[in-house]
């Protein structure tokens, strides 16, 4: 069995990688807690004869050679939607590009032998497109679909209320005339589902986020996810949400995705509480893995509550790609952060943490602007050199604020202000990060 700790610490390298384009795959879980992925198969990105969807799960730190999920005779299975029913089976569905049908398959042998259920007409529709993470709300599991129908573009799902046996169209997360496709879903509990879609061809640095309050019964578009510093006008694609706690037990949402600019896959992160307002508030984004790459669709679990093992798939030409495994430790995530702020020398700032509790630690950065690239951590202390004197900034920690008083304009690499190491520069004024943890 495969087991969080089966699985080696630290490991970016080649899962499955062989000559073929395989590509567009979702990770999941096998209810005696191995891993698999399903995924494409075919020679080509796009319009071959030979697209199939396929199986592979993790055996001893190896992943399986692929078995055949289904496939059509000269004909192209697209991107893989699906994932682990509560009951353990295995629910897979794809596209047929050349038909525009969606097939739903199921497995109740961990993906040894697979039975179709039931095929979506792609009716008046230009497309419809499974595509993404399966999950269960309520007494339904859903499968996601985008869909467009002339200038029309729609985000909804597939759903089932039997376990798997029988299929119909559901719940419509949006309809109207901006080409949301790629759309990741996370239900979080009481309700709530978060979901993050691609905008279109992924231009403009912007990905979308919506909410449902009712276990998507109605949707609210919450606008575009929103960072201090973003991504510019940079080619986004393939949101991918997860759900972790950090050490001290405050659930964060983390969102993975791939800059086509770049070349890189990033996560941001956000308190779950933050992201139920509004999509506001995601913090810097972290680099996860780096190279020439035109697409990059990333599927991922979590494990232990904190440890995220996913799979990048990246492609190098038209013929070739495959998945690349990362993973991502959280566990020091701060239960609070705050973006940069501006702050002078000699005042006093409240921050409102939220965390119902005083923090048991607390860091204070100091950076030139809000956008930096290197950045002092604050020290809150006195000190006299003999020329110059001063002190870093006072921190009062209490159950709801926390509250800063800067120090003066010091000298000192750590203090209020920092030092240029070239120049013997003293700062008067700059911005503040703050974190905390409980």
């Amino acid at each position: 069995m495969n087991t969080y700790f089966d699985i080696p610490h630290r490991l970016v390298g080649k899962a499955l990688y062989e000559s073929y384009y395989d590509h567009f795959g979702q990770m999941d879980i096998l209810s005696d807690g191995g891993l698999y992925l399903i995924y494409r198969r075919a020679t080509e990105h796009v319009g071959g004869s030979d697209g199939r969807v396929v199986f592979s799960k993790l055996e001893g730190g190896i992943w399986s050679a692929p078995t055949i999920v289904a496939q059509a005779g000269g004909q192209d299975f697209r991107d893989v939607a699906g994932g682990t029913m509560p009951s353990g089976r295995i629910v897979a569905a794809s596209t047929v590009y050349e038909t525009g049908e969606v097939k739903v398959y199921v497995s109740d042998d961990s993906g040894v032998t697979w039975v179709h259920k039931f095929t979506l007409a792609r009716g008046g529709a230009d497309y419809n497109f499974a595509h993404g993470k399966s999950f269960q709300v309520g007494a339904r599991y859903v499968i996601p679909l985008y869909a467009a129908t002339g200038v029309n573009y729609e985000l909804k799902w597939l759903e089932s209320s039997d376990g798997g046996e029988t299929w119909g169209e559901g719940s419509t997360i949006y309809s109207g005339n901006t080409p949301y496709n790629e759309t990741s879903y996370l239900p979080v509990g009481d309700g709530v589902i978060l979901a993050v879609a691609r905008v279109g061809s992924g231009a403009g640095g912007a990905l979308r986020q919506f909410i449902s309050l009712d276990d998507g019964g109605t949707w609210t578009d919450q606008g575009n996810v929103t960072a201090q510093n973003g991504d510019s006008t940079d080619i986004l694609v393939a949101p991918s949400l997860s759900y972790v706690y950090s050490e001290g037990g405050t659930p964060h949402v983390v969102l993975l995705y791939t800059n086509r600019t770049t070349h890189f896959c990033y996560y941001r992160t956000i308190l779950l509480a933050k992201a139920v307002a509004g999509s506001s508030g995601w913090t810097e984004r972290v680099p996860v893995y780096s190279a020439p790459a035109a697409s990059g669709y990333t599927s991922q679990v979590v494990l232990g509550g904190r440890r995220i093992l996913g799979n990048l798939f990246r492609e190098t030409s038209s013929t070739t790609s495959g998945a690349y495994q990362f993973e991502v430790y959280l566990g020091g995530v701060p239960d609070f952060e705050s973006d940069w702020f501006s702050v002078s020398s000699n005042s006093l700032y409240t921050l409102s943490h939220g965390l119902q509790r005083s923090p048991r630690r607390v860091v204070v950065e100091f950076a030139r602007s809000s956008s930096p690239s290197t950045w002092n951590i604050v020290m809150p202390s006195y000190f006299n050199d003999g020329g110059h004197k001063g002190s870093g900034a006072q921190i009062e920690v209490g159950s709801l604020n926390i509250r800063l008083g800067t120090g003066a304009a010091v000298w000192g690499t750590g203090y209020f202000g920092g030092i240029d190491n070239s120049a013997t520069t003293r700062f008067a004024t700059g911005y503040y990060r703050v974190r905390a943890w409980i």
